[in-house]
């Protein structure tokens, strides 16, 4: 098949247009004009310069594709970047959705995440059938891909064959924009000295970009399908990836009245350097939430499996020091 993917410079993008290339697929890749190239760096795609905020790009890059895998989000817990976000995660949802409809698109499959999926009591395993319950803690990310996961389903309302898949955090090789990766690379630095309460589901990026491919393969259309993987306490994540590393793991639980006014300040001191903080208030109390999820839907009807987390770690720590953003400890 000849298939779009959007946002394929980004992290999850750009895996899965690799596992689409080597299936066989033709791939367009739907990039902005100011987009980091490395990750498509000697692929044999189809470079596409378009937007998801505009119909008219969108309209003019799904045309001639017979599927389309839609990863183009914003990932911020940034007050600044709300905007941009809801453009992006919503109404680029939006417009791949009604285009996919006017071109007839066979089928689509959308990268939500876990954050659009609410989380369960008292750090119980949730899965794809929990009601969405983030509105009180305002963290405008995940309220945007809670809205776009709607924007879907108003197209399957209307006709559209589509599944999405959420992803938890994700770890791998070319997390250029330092998410997820932002721990590893701390960890190196010999900065990650604390650790908040809460705890979290993690995953590969080759076994979630597996994933897409296996949900556009044999997932149910209007299905969720949650493609995660090990569930750590962050103090126990925190303690793997320095053991991989190779620094002393942190010590010290951070107590949350600290860790939120560090995410005050730092957003203060970013409205002068116009430069997104590390921490900010948002990503302070999205942390304080253990949020652990199941991939045991993925598993039975996609074949989705899960690698061992700690080579993950290895594979990610390598990439950063293979491309010159850390030296070997």
């Amino acid at each position: 098949m000849k298939i779009l993917v959007t946002g394929a410079t980004g992290f999850v993008g750009s895996h899965v247009v690799r596992k689409l290339l080597a299936a066989g697929h033709r791939v367009r890749a739907m990039v902005r004009d100011n987009s980091p190239m490395k990750m498509l760096a000697g692929l044999d795609v189809e470079l596409h310069m378009s937007d998801v905020s505009s119909p008219q790009f969108v309209s003019e890059a799904v045309e001639g594709c017979e599927a389309v895998f839609h990863t183009a989000g914003i990932v911020s817990f940034w007050s600044q970047r709300h905007e941009l976000q809801t453009a992006v995660n919503v109404g680029g949802t939006r417009n791949i959705v009604e285009a996919c409809l006017t071109h007839k698109i066979k089928r689509l499959v959308h990268t939500s995440s876990i954050a659009a999926i609410g989380y369960a009591p008292e750090g119980r395993l949730g899965d794809e059938t929990l009601d969405y319950n983030w509105w009180p803690h305002r963290l405008h990310y995940n309220n945007t891909k809670h809205l776009a996961e709607e924007e879907v389903r108003i197209g399957i309302r209307r006709g559209l064959d589509a599944v999405l898949v959420n992803p938890s955090i994700i770890f791998g090789p070319g997390d250029l924009h330092l998410n997820a990766g932002a721990m590893v690379f701390q960890a190196a630095r010999r900065k990650l000295i604390v650790y908040p309460g809460g705890g979290g589901c993690v995953c590969d990026a080759e076994d979630v970009a597996r994933g897409h491919l296996l949900a556009f393969e044999k997932g149910r259309t209007g299905e969720r399908y949650i493609l995660g993987g090990d569930n750590f306490s962050w103090r126990d994540l925190f303690t793997l990836i320095a053991d991989v590393v190779g620094v002393p793991p942190p010590k010290r639980k951070i107590p949350a009245f600290v860790l939120k006014s560090m995410g005050r300040l730092a957003e203060l001191n970013a409205k002068i350097n116009h430069k997104e903080p590390a921490i900010t208030p948002e990503s302070a109390r999205a942390s304080l939430v253990p949020c652990y999820y199941s991939s045991d839907k993925a598993i039975r009807e996609l074949g989705y499996s899960i690698s061992p987390f700690r080579e993950t770690i290895r594979k990610t720590y390598a990439w950063y020091v293979a491309n010159g953003y850390l030296k070997l400890q």
